[in-house]
């Protein structure tokens, strides 16, 4: 499962990644709770129909598992093999970048021969494999990891590379119980995927290139004088780019105005449930789903969806939006996006239908996550 990487399985979901990092338990490098060797050997030309199963490396690059169940590659054992007892964390030794390397995949069965160019790690001291693979694919392991690999064209991590990685972690039964969820939501995805996969081959994905400013409304903000006392702590809840985090919904702000702050500034109220609050300096691209009809400060270019739009949707594609808003960003005192600026972003849109199909699942990995946490 990828929560926070380029479109491995959870690539799809950027925003619900960091939600399962957010407590701090013991901090340890790997160096002091695991054992590391090397795989040894094969490569594409020795896969055979039947024989030993076998993972080469590429594996990692291909199918973007989290655990490795089932292994479809086989090959004839040749002496002095490495094979799986059952309890192997795998990490790519070579990559193409930094970030594709700094992936990994427990491997649970035994008897399965680990080739070359793979990084092998035991765990040996109070770690779970699953968690330690999740931990060193999608936690600040990974960011780690990625900086110490070494290389140009071809980029490389070794074992006393990862040695040095640390990762938080809890007990072992609370680790299992993470994994678990992760792994579940992992399962889930994938077969939302195949169905998208098996919708578009039937001819029910037509996406097409549309400008931001087509299917929402940018809307800015402004605040009232904060001099007079009668414009403030009224009911209008009024948000500023501090306020917004890690989280997917805005409840409720810390500060609100009244009916007469609001007449006085430039502030616009956003409708809940169809506007997704955008933050435009200050730390661009901050976002949360306006659950409560709201207005924001000057730091804000929040996305009112369009009838035909939805609005789950628009929020799984935040990562791209905000990635865009950085690079046509300006200013000299502080980096900016203008509402223009934004609206005259292109991303692909598919029908309705889709949107809204798409939105409903990232919906349902949300409510997982919070009744988890």
């Amino acid at each position: 499962m990828a929560f926070d990487k380029q479109l491995s399985q959870l690539t799809l979901f950027p925003r619900w990644s960091r939600s399962i990092w957010i407590i701090a338990w013991e901090q340890r490098k790997l160096g002091e709770l695991c054992a590391f060797s090397k795989g040894h050997g094969y490569s594409k030309a020795n896969i055979r129909d039947v024989g030993t199963p076998l993972i080469l490396y590429g594996r990692l690059y291909t199918q973007y598992e989290s655990r490795i169940e089932d292994v479809d590659t086989f090959t004839v054992e040749q002496d002095g093999s490495l094979l799986s007892k059952g309890n192997e964390v795998i990490v790519p030794a070579s990559g193409e970048t930094a970030e594709d390397i700094a992936v990994a995949s427990s491997v649970r069965r035994s008897g399965i021969i680990l080739g070359g160019d793979l990084n092998v790690i035991t765990p040996v001291c109070n770690l779970d494999p699953d968690y330690t693979a999740l931990a060193i694919t999608y936690s600040k392991a990974h960011d780690d990891l990625a900086k110490r690999a070494q290389g140009k064209s071809v980029v490389h991590v070794h074992g006393n590379d990862i040695a040095e990685v640390e990762i938080s972690y809890p007990s072992e039964s609370e680790q299992r119980c993470i994994s678990s969820i992760v792994l579940d939501l992992d399962s889930l995805i994938t077969l939302h995927q195949r169905k998208c996969q098996c919708r578009s081959l039937c001819g029910y994905l037509s996406w097409e290139q549309r400008k931001l400013g087509d299917v929402t409304t940018i809307v800015g903000g402004g605040t009232p004088s904060t001099n007079n006392s009668a414009y403030w702590d009224g009911d209008i809840d009024w948000y500023s780019p501090a306020e917004l985090g890690e989280q997917v919904y805005a409840d409720r702000s810390v500060r609100r105005i009244t009916q007469a702050g609001y007449d006085s500034c430039s502030a616009t109220l956003l409708p809940a449930g169809k506007a997704i609050l955008f933050t435009s300096r200050a730390g661009i691209g901050n976002t949360a789903i306006l659950r409560r009809s709201a207005c924001t400060n000057q730091g804000f270019q929040s996305l009112v969806v369009n009838d035909d739009t939805d609005v789950y949707f628009v929020y799984s594609m935040t990562d791209r939006i905000k990635k865009f808003a950085e690079q046509k960003a300006s200013g000299s005192t502080f980096l900016e996006i203008s509402g223009k600026g934004l609206a005259a972003g292109e991303f692909a849109f598919p029908s309705k239908d889709e949107q809204t199909a798409i939105g409903s699942m990232f919906k349902q990995l949300d409510h997982l996550i919070t009744l988890h946490q």
